[in-house]
């Protein structure tokens, strides 16, 4: 058997509650995907995630991710059933989970959803639980209609291909590229300004929570297009660019800064 999550930090959680789980330590599989933005079109390809994908995290992270999959694959091919460990209220757990459905469904036999919900709003989150506490976390077995409905829709999310999926009505839905620019516009007021003063209060909010990615993305975006110009670059260790360390302020040229 696999069981797989989307986030180092869930797997994490899955591994120091694996006896609590009853599952084995050896059989987790996590593929963090950010599925929430980006290129998801058909044919899903990571390397067409590459620079969406390096922008927030670094260089050469979509090679970790394509070894990731690569041995999801393998194991896939060698194993009777797959768990997927995810929570519907974290988009990226959600669609981790649909993609995942569409991807096995005609290569392992049984596939079963394990719906942390109740537990918080993702995987990650539940270290903060007692070591001893105990969960009881159903484990849904999927019918080969339940596997074509979650499928079919996973696939209209790839045929739309907008750059960007929320959460609306506890569903995955497309919005537009630019649904969040606004919101970003307005935190950065009119004085220079941290990245991570932008990016903190967005990840608090209901609808861009856990989207770290697809908010650097479009930060990087507005200041390729001159909406916004970088005044400092920000480094790790003095020598990696990290765009959430950089100070950035709008373009006067683009804006009415008077107001």
């Amino acid at each position: 058997m696999i069981n797989l999550c989307f986030s180092g930090s869930a797997e994490g959680t899955l591994r120091f509650f694996y006896k609590n789980f009853e599952i084995e330590s050896k059989s987790i599989c996590c593929a963090e995907l950010a599925l929430h933005g980006g290129d998801i079109s058909i044919p899903f390809d990571i390397e067409k995630r590459r620079s969406y994908l390096d922008i927030p995290y670094y260089k050469n992270y979509t090679n970790r991710i394509k070894r990731d999959i690569s041995k999801f694959n393998r194991k896939l091919k060698k194993c009777d059933a797959l768990y997927i460990w995810f929570c519907r209220t974290n988009i990226d757990e959600h669609l981790g989970m649909m993609w995942a459905v569409n991807y096995a469904k005609d290569i392992v036999g049984d596939i079963y959803l394990c719906d942390c919900t109740e537990y918080g709003d993702g995987l990650g989150l539940m270290q903060n639980y007692n070591p001893n506490y105990h969960f009881s976390v159903k484990k849904h077995k999927l019918s080969r209609c339940d596997t074509e409905k979650i499928s079919d829709e996973w696939l209209k999310l790839c045929n739309e291909n907008s750059g960007l999926r929320i959460l609306e009505n506890k569903k995955p839905v497309s919005k537009p590229i630019d649904y969040f620019d606004e919101q970003i516009f307005g935190l950065a007021g009119k004085e220079t300004i941290k990245v991570t003063k932008i990016l903190q209060p967005m990840l608090c909010r209901e609808e861009s929570r856990f989207m770290f990615a697809f908010i650097l993305n479009r930060i990087d975006y507005l200041i390729k297009t001159n909406k916004f110009i970088l005044v400092k670059e920000g480094y790790i260790d003095k020598r990696l660019k990290a765009l959430y360390k950089s100070d950035i302020r709008k373009n006067e040229d683009k804006f009415d800064l008077s107001k």
